[in-house]
């Protein structure tokens, strides 16, 4: 890793600092362009299986504890993969999704 070539759509310093302002532009417009819809980031079908959401299902058997620790670990998940995928903007989404879930989490329960 060092060079804007080793990682494909990289939107980190070390790979961005050997570009030019117009690359680094181009490349900016173009992950833009690619930002997936809001059902894509939320609630893909995938999710959903017998009826049921997957995240409403571990609302409703997770304990506040539990759930905290899902959601604060796929905020990590999301922002320690992103430079490394081919679609970084949909995985700083993600990880955002999963933040304000926990944020919300812990102002529910008096934690703010």
């Amino acid at each position: 890793m060092g060079t804007a070539d080793s990682v494909k759509g990289c939107a980190c310093y070390t790979c961005c600092m050997n570009k030019s302002m117009t690359d680094i532009t181009r490349d900016t417009l173009q992950m833009i362009a690619k930002i997936p819809n809001e059902v894509e980031i939320k609630a893909p079908s995938h999710y959903v299986v017998g009826g049921i959401d997957n995240i409403d299902y571990m609302r409703a058997k997770l304990s506040p504890e539990m759930l905290e620790g899902f959601f604060m670990g796929n905020v990590l998940k999301y922002l320690v993969r992103y430079p490394h995928k081919g679609e970084p903007v949909k995985d700083l989404k993600k990880a955002q999704v999963y933040l304000n879930w926990l944020v919300e989490l812990k102002e529910k329960n008096g934690n703010s």
